[in-house]
């Protein structure tokens, strides 16, 4: 039993003997576990052999099972009262933030996440902003979904605003703008909501219009390359995808120079996360950035960003730049098809649909803090 990936019971049970194609009912006896609000309750089960065999030896593992446990309550929400007011700014174009112990400070025109201090440190390299591309896979130039859907590569770097609508609440401040592209009809509604205990809320929405499927819809860029270590509770530890998540749901920490995985001799998409709860990219001493799904993301945390791995011919070609790069998003277009030389992926793995919608919160981190017990906050009511 595991309360947030934390083995909080475990045991050992006798399987009756069954034959081929045969079933058995079996009951797992454990005892209602402790789980904070927030928190996620799971049992995991594994089915190992009792006895040597001439193929494996005893305790090798067959086959396993994690599953979902009716306990616990909803996260509470983020609650801001009690802390200093946030001081808002407006000129050459940006919007700066201020509160307590951190800046932001947004483009007026793009919704670009342009910097983010908190405690003296600058957490971004490079803007975070609306992204649709993805640097495409052999199965994407198999099918040649990377020339059709090139506009939105175009696209996510062309869109503009009439500029930022900034709303001042008691202890919060929500700017939101919408953005075009010219020669396009496809719109994307982006929405901040800074609060003055520091956690920033995103949500995103995109009309596709008359564009083609979409690649990727999602909200990154770069951070600081000092932040080169991610902590992420989901499927894993290998990379996962929509149509490739079948992996337990756990904790797991990793460099991020080792989150790359290179399948082929080319650079091309790799090393995502499916269904993440939180990732924490920090540095050695646990500084960073926390981003959190309401409920779920679809994160990627690399050393190169997408040019990069789309420019590259060969594996050897990459080389950092010494940034950190990250995708905070909804979903990407599954990796699958039923050939590489023309089928897609299945339909349920496709961003073919007309709108797309998705929200999650953001946090700086400072050393010491465990984002574990931080990501147990949801976002409130919109004003």
């Amino acid at each position: 039993v595991l309360v947030d990936a934390a083995v909080t019971q475990s045991g050992q049970l006798e399987l009756p003997p069954l034959g081929p194609g045969a079933s058995a009912e079996l009951t797992v006896p454990f005892d209602e576990p402790m789980v904070p609000a927030g928190a996620e309750a799971r049992v995991r089960l594994h089915f190992e052999l009792r006895d040597d065999q001439p193929w494996a030896e005893a305790g090798h593992r067959l086959a396993w099972s994690d599953l979902p446990l009716p306990f616990g309550e909803a996260a509470p929400d983020i609650d801001p009262s009690g802390a200093p007011e946030l001081a808002v700014t407006q000129s050459n174009g940006k919007v700066t933030v201020r509160g307590d112990s951190f800046e932001l400070v947004f483009d007026d025109a793009s919704g670009a996440l342009l910097s983010w201090r908190a405690q003296s440190i600058e957490l971004i390299d490079r803007p975070l902003r609306p992204e649709f591309w993805r640097a495409p896979t052999d199965n994407d130039i198999g099918a040649s979904f990377h020339i059709r859907a090139r506009a939105w590569k175009e696209l996510g770097e062309s869109l503009r605003g009439v500029g930022l609508e900034v709303n001042e609440q008691q202890g919060e401040v929500t700017l939101s703008t919408v953005l075009t592209a010219d020669g396009e009809d496809a719109a994307v509604t982006l929405r901040y909501r800074v609060f003055a205990t520091g956690e920033v809320g995103v949500a995103m929405s995109v009309e596709r219009g008359s564009l083609p499927e979409i690649p990727r819809v999602g909200y990154g860029g770069a951070l600081d390359g000092g932040l080169d270590r991610v902590d992420w509770l989901g499927p894993g530890p290998e990379p996962t995808y929509s149509d490739r998540k079948q992996l337990p749901i756990g904790r797991y920490r990793g460099a991020v120079a080792d989150q790359y995985t290179p399948y082929d001799t080319r650079g091309q998409e790799a090393g995502n996360k499916a269904d993440v709860r939180y990732a924490a990219v920090v540095d050695e001493m646990g500084r960073g950035l926390l981003a959190v799904g309401a409920p779920r993301l679809s994160v990627s945390v690399l050393p190169f960003g997408s040019d990069e791995l789309e420019a590259a011919a060969r594996v050897y070609e990459l080389e950092s730049d010494g940034s950190t790069y990250v995708s905070f998003d909804f979903a990407q277009r599954g990796v699958g098809g039923n050939n590489s030389w023309g089928h897609p992926p299945e339909p349920s793995y496709r961003l073919d649909q007309p709108s797309y919608a998705y929200e999650f919160w953001m946090q700086s981190l400072a050393a010491g803090d465990d984002p574990a017990v931080l990501r147990r906050r949801a976002l409130p009511p919109s004003p």
